[in-house]
């Protein structure tokens, strides 16, 4: 039987012996001093204990130890049982989350499931469940991180196991936090510490007694908050729970710097920064640096405040966690302003808001999703079902033909029921998307009205240049986010309107389109090269517009130092017409122009520019929508460009 995951991994009998040849396969691999030695499940299991024990003192010969050992298993034929390779799995993954090396972790986490999922083995899934939301949690994913605690807190009820159910309680508690929902946090972290009383996972206990510790400072009431922190220090020193220590400590210190004992605060956080100084522990240390910019900032310490929030977000940025970057930015936002620095405090507010649009719109993504996978299964069961039916029906063929036929005619008004209530479901969120979209333009012309009129009173009255440009900032802020309203609406009029082709004026649709983007071509100093005519071609103008307004915005925004757009057309032998676009930016490299036209994407390796990712998207299904495709042309070389193209039927 092959192992699922592990190529080279066959099970008979539930054993087969393998024998590891005799050499040194690196510094901190396993030295065998025998001709060969039996890799059994107790051996597997006494070498996992053994590195997790030294996980503090050289995490990373430990890692590479588990490494050799998963090579060994995955590559011979061996005597282990799958759940042995599953913790085998589980300990590499929470040795690379304790690096901060989170997509690893949940390539690790995702092999053990696998695992564990041959042998049924519940409660190590549930485990591997919690460890993936516990990552979710800190990059902010939060409705990822909900649905693997939920899977998580099915199986713990299912089983009885309080332990299992502790810890998915402790989960959703944690996210619950993390989203500002304090009390709702409150209640499931105390539920999950009664689970936990008197169990085998003290790991888990002490994250209870920590996260209490953190929702009480947030609720202002730090006797209980240090009352929790407290206990689990103590617990934790006792089992050398090191990365733990260092958490509960940084949340102490916010418990103390609440209270005004700000020696007691420095002190704890003196001893996290003496213990991540020893140790990599790369998220503990971003709420070590995090915690004592807070520190700074009740003492009214500007400067040093700001320092400590930099390197907390610099340490953030690295692992990816975002939950970590949203307060920093949120935090250097407000010592800027109090320090009279308006441009880094604004900065810094747009970073924090287009972090939190960025996880809200990956929320959405994700339960949309999730919502598809159960309507999937759900039709699979339904599938199933039929099938058997017909098993069934075909034993009886002849005296079951009027049930059949009349199973047949129920099917399908369910299914005509269930196309409806979909249907009933598009135009809902289509009539939301409108109303909230109009909704958003009252007051954000109302701020645009307001702002010209700030600007007409600040020069009537020679303000200096730095509050001028604040209000020019406020009028970009404005424009931009009319752009993305605009955008939300033609996505979802493009799920339902039905339109007309016909003839366009390509250059009058153009021209438009200019004007919508002038702006960018006057502050970047943009040269647009049009062609003297146009070919004829049959579409819908409201629509192009849209097309060209994101493509001229897109060569403006990315294009060379002062930007250089040309436009042209051609025809194509199959009656269509190609439109295109070019800029003399970067380019953008090949094995990334493939998801470049799906919904919510931005390249990381563009130059950093403001998006939210609906663009492009709009885009494609616009000219699909009109029988056309797009595409784009780059080598990825600086200087050269992209060329950016659409289709559409000749006239």
């Amino acid at each position: 039987m092959q192992c699922k995951g592990c190529p080279g991994v066959r099970i008979i009998h539930r054993q087969v012996v393998i024998f590891v040849d005799t050499g040194e396969m690196s510094e901190a691999s396993i030295r065998i001093q025998s001709k060969s030695v039996l890799i059994t499940d107790a051996y597997l299991n006494e070498q996992i204990q053994t590195g997790l024990q030294d996980r503090y003192i050289n995490p990373i010969a430990v890692s590479a130890r588990f490494r050799d050992l998963i090579l060994q298993v995955t590559s011979q034929n061996t005597s282990v049982a799958y759940s042995s390779i599953g913790h085998l799995w589980l300990a590499q993954g929470d040795l690379q989350f304790q690096a901060g090396d989170y997509d690893h972790a949940l390539e690790s986490f995702s092999h053990a499931a696998d695992m564990f999922g041959v042998e049924k083995d519940l409660n190590a899934s549930a485990a591997c469940l919690a460890w993936r939301a516990q990552i979710e949690i800190i990059q902010s994913a939060y409705a990822s991180a909900l649905h693997h605690t939920i899977q998580g807190l099915e199986m713990g009820l299912a089983m009885h196991n309080r332990g299992v159910t502790g810890r998915q309680l402790a989960n959703l508690g944690n996210i619950y936090h993390e989203r500002g929902e304090h009390m709702r946090a409150l209640g499931n972290i105390l539920r999950a510490a009664n689970e936990l009383q008197g169990g085998a996972d003290i790991r888990a206990l002490v994250g209870v007694n920590e996260t209490v510790c953190r929702i009480y400072t947030v609720l202002k009431n730090p006797s209980l908050a240090l009352n929790a922190g407290l206990q689990g220090l103590k617990i934790s020193r006792e089992h050398g729970l090191k990365a733990q220590e260092a958490q509960l400590l940084c949340s102490l210190a916010d418990a103390y710097g609440t209270v005004g004992e700000f020696a007691h605060a420095k002190d704890c956080l003196d001893d996290a920064r003496l213990m991540v100084g020893k140790i990599r522990l790369p998220y503990e240390t971003s709420r070590m640096w995090l915690s004592l910019g807070r520190l700074y900032q009740t003492q009214n310490l500007g400067e040093m405040a700001a320092d400590a929030f930099t390197h907390a977000l610099k340490q953030a940025e690295q692992i990816q966690a975002r939950g970590v970057q949203i307060q920093v930015h949120q935090l250097l936002a407000d010592v800027y302003r109090q320090m009279d620095q308006y441009q880094n405090a604004l900065a810094h507010y747009e970073h924090y808001h287009e972090l939190k649009q960025q996880i809200f719109t990956e929320d959405a993504e994700t339960r949309i999703q999730n919502l598809e996978v159960v309507y999937q299964v759900d039709s699979v069961k339904r599938e199933a079902e039929e099938e058997q039916n017909k098993v069934v029906s075909l034993q009886q063929e002849i005296e079951e033909r009027a049930r059949m036929q009349h199973d047949l005619e129920e099917a399908n008004e369910k299914l005509q029921h269930e196309v409806a209530v979909r249907e009933q479901l598009i135009g809902d969120l289509n009539s939301f998307a409108h109303m909230v979209a109009h909704d958003l333009k009252t007051p954000l012309q109302s701020m645009a009205i307001l702002t010209h009129l700030l600007q007409m009173q600040l020069e009537g009255m020679a303000a200096n240049t730095e509050a001028l440009s604040l209000v020019e900032q406020l009028q970009q802020t404005y424009q931009k986010s009319n752009s993305i309203i605009q955008e939300l609406l033609t996505l979802a009029s493009l799920r339902s309107q039905n339109i007309q082709m016909v003839p366009l004026d390509m250059g009058a649709i153009i021209n438009e389109a200019l004007k919508r983007v002038n702006f960018m071509v006057t502050e970047r100093q943009a040269e647009i090269q049009l062609p003297a005519e146009w070919p004829q071609v049959v579409g819908h103008a409201p629509w192009m517009e849209e097309v060209w307004a994101n493509y001229l915005s897109n060569a403006i925004k990315y294009g060379g130092y002062p930007p250089v757009v040309q436009l042209g057309a051609f025809h194509l032998d199959n009656h269509f017409v190609r439109f295109w676009i070019q800029d003399n930016g970067d380019g953008i490299k090949p094995e990334e122009q493939a998801r470049l036209f799906n919904d919510f994407s931005q390249l990381e390796g563009r130059r950093k520019v403001d998006g939210h990712g609906l663009g492009l998207s709009i885009v494609r299904r616009i000219i699909e929508k009109m029988g056309g495709n797009v595409g784009v042309e780059s080598r990825g070389r600086s200087g050269e460009g992209s060329r950016f193209w659409f289709t559409l039927p000749d006239a």
